[in-house]
Parts: structure tokens; sequence; C-alpha cells
């Protein structure tokens, strides 16, 4: 398997936030993270998407928060796993890179 590791990083603001779509609030971290690892979407070659429960009406928000971050033909994997939802879609990750599963 080959190394991994986690080259850029990003966060949307924290709190009740009835100003933005699940798309939205995606976005401000996506964005922040490709930015922090000077890439673009292109460069991506899967979309790994952890969510667990509903912030809205969309109960599978993983489809429509990866295509309005611009990754329409890059997965996603959706990864649930109630409080350890973001470990779980980490992990998900690391072994799909680490592998080279999807190719």
């Amino acid at each position: 398997m080959r190394r991994v590791g986690i080259i850029g990083v990003g966060q949307s603001v924290f709190g009740v936030r009835n100003d933005v779509t699940i798309q939205e609030l995606a976005w401000e971290a996506v964005k922040e993270a490709l930015e922090d690892a000077g890439l673009t979407q292109r460069d991506i070659e899967i979309s790994i998407i952890g969510s667990a429960g509903t912030r809205t009406y969309e109960l599978y928000p993983a489809v429509p928060v990866n295509e309005y971050s611009g990754f329409s033909e890059k997965g996603p994997i959706r990864v649930e796993a109630a409080c350890a939802t973001g470990s779980a879609a980490l992990a998900v990750a690391y072994n799909m890179v680490a592998s080279a599963s999807w190719t």
C-alpha cells in the first residue's frame, strides 16, 4: 500500500447556520481545503462524504454536496457511522488512496 497524507484542510463556520444550504455549508470547508492544498476540483479523483442524520429535507446529502462542489464525475462515496462518521469517512478515504481501489 502506498503512503497517504493529508495535504489540505478546511472548515465551515460553526453555529446555527440557517443562512446557507447544506451544499453551501459543505462548500465552505471543501473550498478552504482545496485552497490549502493548492488543488482544484480537476485534481480530485474520488469524493468521500460523511453524513449522519439530516439537517434539511435532504436525507442523503452526498450527491447534492458532491455536485455543488464540482465533483459530479468523482463519486461520491457516502459514509455514515453515527457519532463516528467523521473518523469512519477518514478511514475509508485513507484506505481508498492507500490501495487505489477505485481505479
